[in-house]
């Protein structure tokens, strides 16, 4: 898949979504690059000035690239959940925000994968 369509399918979701806030930065990497835990894309949100930066492996298969964007552009959307739930770190002990904070990501997760399969189907 080419940048220029990837590029485009990242505006897709971002309107569909209504990230329109959002700045997001795409870098098309090679899969090596996005290490050896089996992730094909991920996102990095900055809050305070409301940019994020892509990254996806795009030498694979079209449907594989865009269910990544997907996938990643959905966890945008929920980031301001995430970002709600990291600011009880400060107010829980270590024991319990490591407790709260693995049982959050693999919620939050679990509801992006969902999402992934659901819009998939329709956008």
């Amino acid at each position: 898949m080419t940048q220029t369509t990837v590029s485009r399918l990242v505006r897709t979701y971002q309107n569909a979504l209504r990230l329109d806030e959002w700045e997001v930065a795409l870098e098309c990497v090679p899969l090596p690059q996005l290490g050896t835990d089996d992730k094909l894309g991920r996102i990095w949100p900055q809050f305070e000035t409301m940019t994020a930066t892509l990254e996806v492996a795009t030498a694979r298969p079209d449907e594989a690239v865009r269910s990544t964007i997907l996938h990643e552009m959905l966890h945008l959307a929920v980031a301001d959940v995430c970002r709600v739930v990291s600011l009880a770190k400060d107010e829980l002990g270590p024991g319990t925000w490591n407790v709260l904070k693995e049982s959050y990501e693999v919620a939050e997760e679990r509801l992006v994968v969902r999402l992934t399969r659901a819009f998939g189907e329709s956008v």
